[in-house]
């Protein structure tokens, strides 16, 4: 079965290429409106896509998504960023007497203390902190005032390991995988949303494609009826045909007129839309501005492999990749909530050296002998004056542990109901594509079909108006074929114009619009279009 092949070169030029298909007929004949007027807007369906593509206000507004997800993805890492602490302190004491009725001495101290903390993907956690203290005592006795000093640096090294409950990088890492996760969705949705929009764009560009062609159609519908009354006014002259037969084309030339109001009504309704798809107004003076579609609407009869058609909306229809992805992030939940259910067992270590030193005194005189410093204090560190070490390992568990239990069963019911939401939108999207092929391949047939119709109304009405001529039918009867050629271009407009919508509705269908047209999205969020 030959596949549709929607531009000369294949399908996969970029709508750069105009649309040029093998069969190329005339939409509606040429109509004054076409021809623009000072500041006109002449625009092919690729201009719109462009400008609809910068400014839309839709579009602009979902661009933040992405933007807005990707600083999940950073709060998520920041679960582990390194912290560090520092912390000062300057007190003192009055010490009293053995009765404490007076004050006996003062103790005073200053200490500074740091650290560092920082956990890693597989749940281990290091710490290390320093400490800094300097104390100054004084002591009354029988009227004597003595002062001792001392310094004492102290560092700590601790490492906790989880081994059962939160252990693992993937475990410990999943809130950044859902972000991910929910980045793509957020990208998703906005290639959903400009999709969406593109859509509309060429639905509102067909629209008033057709509405000028309509125009142009009534204004020959309107000639032909003129024409008529001319005649028919020159043959009741003559006395060829009796008065009423003017009465008959000139209430016929009325209604035409009314028909021409109606359409040229429907072209302005036309333009606003495409104007408001396109934000073309940015001042009130620009909805004044006439915008003229030139691209025409190309036909080529089509062939279509619907099973090839499912298969391409199943791997690129965004809601669908949207909820495989939400499917991705109820899978890592249940990982999760099943290590929530484990008991908590830890191992920790520790490493410390301090250093102390302090004023020294004779025992017998009490005479200070040596003075304390923060030098020898930090070398008795180093040096491991005063070390300390331990290992050890800590066992917890919630009896009954009912709520790790309940996470864990809701989180299971969530994955189970996102793969039946998924399931149905399998069906959907088939439903969707099949529907999308049906209307495509009905226009097509309703494009040959009216083609034909036109033809033979055009032939029928040339032999009425010779029957006419020659005296063998009536003003009514040349009307009645007139209507019915109107009738006809319109059916035909319209298929034609049914058709091309269908070209893009079913690429909507599929998700593939963007690389139909020729875009791709770009930048680093997935946020932009081009």
């Amino acid at each position: 079965m030959e596949k549709r092949n929607w531009f000369a070169a294949g399908r996969g030029i970029p709508a750069t290429a105009v649309l040029l298909l093998m069969i190329t007929v005339p939409l509606f004949p040429a109509t004054a409106d076409t021809t623009g007027g000072d500041g006109a807007m002449e625009l092919t369906l690729r201009d719109c896509i462009e400008i609809a593509l910068k400014n839309n206000m839709d579009i602009e507004v979902a661009r933040f998504d992405p933007q807005i997800s990707t600083t999940a993805i950073d709060q998520a890492w920041g679960s582990f960023d390194p912290s560090v602490y520092l912390q000062a302190r300057n007190s003192e004491e009055d010490r009293l007497s053995y009765f404490g009725y007076e004050v006996q001495g003062t103790e005073s101290s200053r200490w500074l203390a740091t650290g560092y903390d920082q956990t890693f993907t597989p749940g281990t956690n290091l710490s290390f902190d320093f400490f800094l203290r300097s104390n100054t005592s004084e002591e009354s006795a029988m009227g004597d005032v003595t002062s001792s000093d001392s310094w004492l640096a102290d560092a700590q090294l601790t490492v906790t390991q989880p081994l059962l409950r939160n252990f693992g990088k993937d475990l410990n890492k999943r809130n950044i995988y859902v972000a991910q996760n929910n980045l793509d969705i957020s990208q998703e949705a906005f290639r959903s949303e400009v999709i969406t929009i593109l859509n509309s764009v060429q639905n509102a560009y067909w629209d008033l494609k057709y509405a000028i062609g309509w125009l142009g159609v009534q204004e020959q519908s309107l000639k032909r009826a003129q024409d008529l009354y001319e005649l028919n006014k020159v043959k009741v002259e003559v006395g060829a045909l009796p008065p009423i037969e003017i009465t008959t084309a000139e209430a016929e030339v009325a209604a035409r007129r009314v028909g021409i109001i109606t359409a040229e009504n429907d072209v302005r309704e036309a333009k606003d839309a495409l104007r408001e798809v396109l934000n073309l107004a940015e001042e009130i003076s620009d909805w004044e501005r006439d915008v003229i579609p030139v691209d025409k609407a190309d036909f080529q009869p089509v062939e279509v492999d619907w099973r090839q058609e499912i298969e391409e909306a199943m791997a690129n229809r965004p809601d669908l990749v949207q909820a495989r992805l939400d499917l991705k992030n109820k899978l890592i939940e249940i990982d999760f909530r099943q290590n929530q259910v484990k008991p908590d067992l830890s191992l920790e270590a520790g490493y410390g050296q301090a250093g102390l030193n302090q004023d020294q005194f004779d025992p017998v005189t009490g005479e200070r002998t040596g003075t304390a410093s923060l030098g020898d204090a930090l070398k008795g560190m180093f040096d491991g004056d005063l070390a300390d070490w331990y290992v050890g390992a800590t066992f917890s568990m919630p009896l009954r542990n009912r709520t790790a239990k309940a996470n864990h069963a809701a989180a299971k019911l969530e994955k189970t109901q996102a793969e039946l939401s998924m399931q149905r939108l399998e069906q959907q999207v088939v439903v969707d594509v099949r529907t999308a092929i049906r209307i495509l391949i009905g226009s097509a047939e309703q494009v040959s079909a009216s083609k034909i119709s036109v033809r033979l109304a055009e032939e029928k009405l040339a032999a009425e108006e010779k029957k006419f001529e020659n005296g063998l039918s009536t003003s009514y009867n040349v009307l009645l074929m007139q209507e019915d050629l109107v009738e006809q271009q319109n059916e035909y407009a319209r298929s034609l114009l049914d058709f091309k919508k269908a070209e893009y509705g079913l690429e909507a269908a599929k998700g593939t619009l963007l690389s139909f047209v020729g875009v791709e999205m770009t930048g680093d969020d997935g946020n932009d279009v081009q």
